[in-house]
């Protein structure tokens, strides 16, 4: 049953207003009606899905001239969005600092410093469109790119975005398309490869104050250029590292001289004694970290991770981090904070039909991710509330029930309501329907 727009909930009203310098107030009434549906979760999230879950939504026509032609900019939304983040963060951050000031333990000299950390990760992924209908045929920005889902290569669009993830609240970063080198020369569009993409992202990144920023990536993206466009702006940045990796390492046969060792048989040459336990996204795992030198990268700790001190070599995983100073438990803990953006990449697909979309233009698949991404902020938002009124591991999909659960009470008293005033279901079969 379509929910009528009157009973919008009041905290999502006052979200949507939060961005009534972006939109103009007919384009608001739009907003609205992606963000109820979005929230509401049809089985189909393309735009005519949306509308069928809301009542006055207005036309088909207008809700896609305002998804595809509108003149509102998403780099304006994606701006007000984490701004907001900022603003709610500021405090939080101030009070860990305080909470870590009266923890910490009374001794002679200068205290240890506090410290909170926002990591922005970085990642793609890709979004399958199989040319069947004529939507697909026409979609501008479809290659061909490997998705594990599938095991394979398919015909889709490939997402870069990013996530803030800090002190427990997650905040979206602005999403791009990326396009392959020659789908973009057929396109006229100009060619950003994704270590281009994760760059400009890194140089965009606007800091939250009191917060040290840390860049989480995968192997893909572990490079040179971003490894100094990150530290060059004072960010730590902690990356996977592939077996092929050269580093530079003592050699035990010629005191004070040095060597190129591959990882991979850096690794090989680990005994059970190297590794030491620590915890990893929920369970205990080995690792080793050694300070060493990475050919590329620079100076740096490689940190290896298996499942067992007595795994064998080929099962490890590595990471290299700028971060110098921190034990090896700290690093276990950057490199599996990455899979943060795992699981917002996967609850935008599952929850919010970040895939959903069938848009024939590259600019507006981007718009339509924006507001996706701009309804996820909300969600976040539920979940730091719920989280704040004593509930225990509030997951995402738990905020957006909660949220479905208040948006049905209202219709159920705003049926109270009309039935009451003497409505009959005919009069409300039509309304609903309008």
């Amino acid at each position: 049953m379509p929910t009528p727009i009157l009973c919008l909930d009041d905290s999502l009203r006052q979200y949507v207003m939060a961005f009534a310098a972006v939109f103009t107030p007919a384009q608001t009434q739009h907003l609205v009606t992606v963000l109820l549906g979005l929230v509401l979760a049809p089985e189909r999230r393309t735009l005519s899905g949306l509308r069928g879950r809301v009542a006055g939504a207005g036309s088909l026509s207008a809700l896609s001239r305002f998804v595809s032609g509108a003149p509102w900019k998403a780099a304006a939304l994606a701006e007000a969005w984490q701004a907001r983040f900022r603003a709610q963060l500021a405090p939080r951050i101030q009070a860990e600092h305080a909470r870590q000031r009266a923890e910490r333990p009374r001794r002679r000299g200068r205290p240890a410093a506090t410290r909170v950390t926002a990591f922005a990760i970085f990642d793609d992924s890709t979004i399958a469109k199989h040319r069947q209908g004529r939507t697909e045929a026409r979609m501008e920005g479809v290659g061909r790119h490997y998705s594990t889902t599938a095991k394979g290569t398919v015909a889709g669009h490939s997402l870069f975005t990013g996530l803030l993830f800090v002190l427990g609240r997650r905040c979206p970063l602005p999403p791009r398309l990326y396009r392959q080198r020659a789908v973009a020369e057929a396109e006229g569009a100009p060619f950003r490869s994704k270590v281009d993409l994760a760059v400009e992202a890194v140089a965009a990144l606007v800091p939250l104050p009191g917060a040290d920023t840390h860049i989480p990536v995968d192997a893909w993206y572990t490079c040179r250029r971003l490894w100094r466009a990150a530290t060059a702006r004072g960010f730590a940045i902690t990356g996977g590292l592939k077996a092929n990796r050269w580093l530079r390492l003592p050699d035990p046969d010629a005191p004070g001289e040095h060597r190129r060792v591959r990882l991979s048989a850096y690794v090989a040459g680990l005994t059970p004694a190297d590794f030491t336990a620590v915890e990893w996204r929920g369970k205990r795992v080995a690792a080793h970290l050694v300070r060493t030198f990475v050919y590329k990268l620079g100076a740096c700790q490689v940190l290896v991770v298996k499942g067992s001190a007595e795994a064998p070599a080929h099962t490890a995983r590595c990471w290299a981090t700028s971060d110098l100073a921190a034990d090896v438990a700290t690093v276990a803990g950057y490199a599996a904070t990455r899979w943060e953006v795992e699981t917002y990449i996967e609850e935008g697909k599952e929850l919010l039909g970040l895939d959903h979309y069938q848009l024939t233009r590259a600019d507006s698949v981007e718009r339509f991710w924006h507001l996706v991404a701009c309804v996820y902020l909300h969600l976040d938002e539920r979940r730091d509330t719920l989280r704040a009124a004593g509930a225990a591991g509030v997951t995402l999909g738990a905020a957006q029930r909660a949220e479905q659960a208040i948006h049905q009470q209202h219709l159920l008293e705003w049926l109270q309501a009309q039935f009451r005033q003497g409505a009959s279901v005919d009069d409300i079969q039509h309304r609903l329907a309008a």
